[in-house]
């Protein structure tokens, strides 16, 4: 029972920061490795840095107390649904995939970009997963109106009004 708890728990937690600190890693070791000019490079990293940065911000200002680290809610708080999370389930981790990017882009790493997508995304989708069936099993009802008119990582594509339904 510990171990299973460990693992739904904290591992999720171990695996984010590692994941993120590899990538970091990799985005300061091999940097200059893409043929841009430095001034290009910086300007367009730190717009997205900022970018991912303020989405981080402004999830965990609704999330509020519900930040903690761990992958099962807090059971007194139901399923967050305004800000950003009117329109997506998770965007602390789109906040913190998108300022990882700006970074490789910042520093001209083809590694650190690499390390981004096949590193530390695939890690914080595993553990959107595990929120999700924590979430799901908390709070089913709600849970499932919310999953059903808000995106994984991106928001929803909606039908116009006026189009039929195919």
């Amino acid at each position: 029972m510990a171990s299973n708890r460990f693992r739904t728990e904290s591992l999720p937690a171990i695996m984010t920061a590692l994941a993120g600190v590899a990538t970091l890693a990799a985005s300061i070791l091999f940097a200059d490795c893409i043929p841009v000019s430095k001034h290009a490079a910086r300007l367009v990293g730190l717009l997205v840095l900022y970018v991912g940065m303020a989405l981080f911000a402004w999830a965990a200002f609704h999330l509020k107390d519900g930040i903690h680290g761990l992958v099962e809610p807090r059971s007194d708080r139901g399923v967050v649904n305004t800000g950003p999370y009117s329109v997506i389930r998770h965007p602390i981790y789109v906040g913190m995939f998108i300022a990882l990017i700006g970074v490789a882009i910042v520093s001209r790493s083809i590694v650190g970009l690499s390390s981004t997508l096949l590193v530390f995304l695939p890690v914080e989708i595993h553990r959107a997963r595990l929120e999700e069936q924590a979430l799901a099993d908390a709070f089913p009802e709600l849970w499932r109106e919310y999953a059903s008119r808000t995106g994984f990582f991106l928001p929803r594509l909606r039908r116009h009004a006026g189009l039929p339904p195919k």
